[in-house]
């Protein structure tokens, strides 16, 4: 009698399914690498904040000038205007009364021999001061309610003004003139708030760097006069550090002078303050070179 065999199967076996085994060494390795990622995942996070911060200040600043500049401009669009007004009464309170200006007695009476064409009521709003000289009418008829007595006659002449009122395109040109001053001195100030905020960046990065006790460099650079930096938990704080002054730099090269003397200067100053400090910290890395291979 055939007896009944059941099919080999793949029965469970622990020593196939371990985990691979790893030494002390490796295991730290492998934690140090997770540090580091999580150590430059938050640096990550910290620059975009600060990014995202400078933006919303940078736009605060620009809607706050616009602000100010539309500002600026409605007041003087109405100081010109209202100049316009006052310099054309002062003209019309300088013309002469209408009747002796519909009569044509005025001319004779105050400046004899001479007569000057006068505005009409219906030109008042345009009135210069007069300039063109005709010929004194040799006929020339009285009016009823005109006194031409002796002390009218021996009148002393009225004074017009030697300066004419300026004109609306001097007025415009004026104007234009404040405007362009204006809007120079806010770029200016702007600009110098930016250098002003990237002063405080620095000081704050130099405030808080504090200098690694151990500096790791690449194993294949010895022969090297300064070799490169490994990215370990020891160089953390100096690539962060180095890299955000770097960032500073491209952030001066941003900020436009406009021809401001004054803005060159402070960018200049701001410039060699960054330099200076890259320079310490490749001078940290040249001693750290040096002691670890004497």
């Amino acid at each position: 009698m055939l007896g009944y065999y059941a099919p080999q199967q793949a029965y469970y076996q622990p020593s196939y399914y371990a985990g691979p085994s790893y030494s002390d060494y490796e295991e730290e390795q492998y934690r140090r690498y997770l540090l580091r990622q999580e150590l430059e995942r938050r640096q990550e996070q910290a620059q975009r904040r600060e990014a995202y911060r400078q933006l919303v200040a940078q736009r605060q600043r620009q809607d706050q000038y616009e602000r100010v500049l539309a500002q600026r401009q409605h007041e003087e669009q109405l100081y010109a205007q209202q100049e316009r007004q006052r310099r054309l009464k002062a003209a019309q309170r300088q013309a002469p009364p209408r009747g002796l200006r519909q009569s044509g007695w005025f001319a004779p009476l105050v400046y004899p021999g001479q007569v000057y064409d006068m505005p009409s009521d219906d030109d008042e709003d345009d009135y210069t001061s007069p300039v063109n000289v005709v010929d004194t009418p040799r006929a020339m008829t009285v009016e009823p309610d005109i006194d031409l007595s002796a002390a009218s006659l021996h009148a002393e002449p009225v004074r017009q003004s030697s300066t004419p009122p300026p004109t609306d395109a001097k007025v415009e040109e004026a104007v234009r003139t404040l405007q362009k001053h204006f809007r120079k001195h806010a770029r200016t100030k702007y600009h110098l708030e930016q250098l002003n905020s990237l002063r405080v960046q620095l000081q704050a990065l130099t405030k808080a760097f504090i200098a690694p006790e151990r500096i790791d460099f690449a194993a294949d650079a010895e022969d090297e006069s300064m070799p490169k930096l490994l990215y370990t938990s020891n160089n953390a704080s100096l690539h962060a550090h180095e890299d955000a002054l770097v960032r500073l730099l491209t952030q001066l090269d941003g900020v436009s002078s406009d021809g401001s003397d004054r803005v060159k200067q402070e960018r200049k100053k701001l410039v060699k303050d960054v330099d200076r400090e890259l320079a310490r910290l490749d001078s940290l890395k040249a001693e750290a070179w040096k002691r670890q291979n004497v």
